[in-house]
């Protein structure tokens, strides 16, 4: 999850991806798309956004 992060940070990429398309893949009914968090400063703190991936 670390080395997941720091791609993000790094590489300005959502987050968790992977994640976020196994969560969906599991759920019976799959009403959404899956999710990623993107990064982002906002008044000097990193901050986290969700994004469709």
């Amino acid at each position: 999850m670390l080395a997941d992060v720091a791609d993000a940070l790094t590489l300005n990429q959502p987050a968790l991806q992977d994640h976020g398309r196994r969560t969906r893949a599991a759920a019976p009914f799959p009403t959404h798309p899956p999710y990623g968090w993107a990064p982002y400063i906002e008044e000097g703190r990193l901050r986290w956004s969700l994004v469709e991936l």
